[in-house]
């Protein structure tokens, strides 16, 4: 008789992140969960206009011109996706860090150059850093909205979560440089995504200054 199959490990990861969604839904305070870049948005030149239709076609690219005018190019390390425009700008979204971004926007110019021989990759600038974390409790969405009216959204027929302008820096009011302006999208669980964000700074910042505005309108 064959032995059994040997018993697989059990996945620690998903059995905490189940644990703590059931404390947070049983009303239960846990710590305010790290927050996690989830996507970073880069976006470069190849300095010269591009022959959509040829990268297309050398680069296993998808292109369709009558519903959008770009390339989507796909690469599984780092894992983005890229548009590549005729204009011979590049925006590439889905890398998990600014040193991902940058290769990933690397790779992509050494795909295009491939086809197009005098391109070039210049002014790789990242363009918005999308972060995730947890409050440790949930929020009361609706007393919020009462008192965030004119810099909120939320209407609970339509979705579930209340987006709302953040500010930061300058004392968020610009005396003498303008205040940076990030936009966060709340749920009741505590979840929150904060958008916006071009450095970790801001992300720092955004998130300290959103946990001070969510402070009172957690529930206990």
């Amino acid at each position: 008789m064959d032995p059994p199959p040997p018993a697989r490990a059990p996945n620690r990861r998903k059995r905490k992140i189940s644990s703590v969604g059931k404390a947070i839904a049983a009303g239960a305070r846990v710590d305010p969960s790290l927050v996690i870049m989830s996507n970073v948005v880069a976006t470069a030149s190849f300095g010269v206009e591009i022959d959509l239709r040829e990268v297309a076609w050398e680069c296993h690219g998808e292109f369709n011109p009558d519903s959008f005018a770009a390339v989507s190019l796909r690469l599984h390390k780092p894992r983005t996706t890229a548009l590549v425009f005729g204009s011979g700008r590049i925006v590439c979204t889905g890398a998990s860090s600014e040193a991902s971004a940058v290769e990933a926007v690397h790779r992509y110019y050494a795909m295009v150059q491939k086809v197009v021989k005098n391109a070039m990759c210049i002014n790789i600038r990242i363009q918005n850093i999308v972060s995730t974390g947890s409050h440790g409790r949930c929020i009361n969405i609706p007393e919020m909205y009462k008192h965030f009216q004119l810099s909120s959204t939320y209407d609970p027929e339509l979705f579930p979560g209340i987006r709302v302008l953040i500010k930061t820096g300058q004392d968020k009011a610009g005396a003498e440089g303008r205040a940076t302006q990030l936009r966060a999208l709340l749920f009741g669980s505590g979840n929150s995504v904060l958008t916006g964000a071009k450095s970790r700074q801001e992300i720092a910042d955004g998130w300290r200054e959103l946990r001070s505005v969510v402070e009172p309108f957690l529930i206990n």
